[in-house]
């Protein structure tokens, strides 16, 4: 169904987040400290943990996947919404 790959698009998006700030926070936590993103702003935000290495390693071929997902979600919701689309007209 087209709710599973949505789910999966967000599950890979949760792993890839959680593995990403593990990665920098274990590996390259001076980026954490100093970066161009917390210069402006004053705080980091979620980008923060997987924008650099070795963390970035892991999160593209991940958020890859995801976009992969979440397309054939949108691939399947389209679908489905023809079919049903075209059963109401034949009632």
């Amino acid at each position: 169904s087209p709710e599973t790959m949505e789910a999966a698009s967000a599950e890979i998006f949760a792993i890839a987040m959680v593995c990403s700030w593990i990665l920098t926070y274990t590996f390259n936590t001076t980026v954490l400290e100093s970066n161009s993103l917390k210069d402006v702003v004053g705080y980091n935000n979620l980008c923060v943990g997987w924008d650099e290495a070795p963390a970035v390693y892991v999160a593209t071929p991940l958020y890859t996947l995801m976009i992969f997902f979440y397309i054939r979600y949108v691939n399947l919701n389209f679908i489905r919404m023809q079919l049903t689309k075209n059963r109401t007209r034949s009632q």
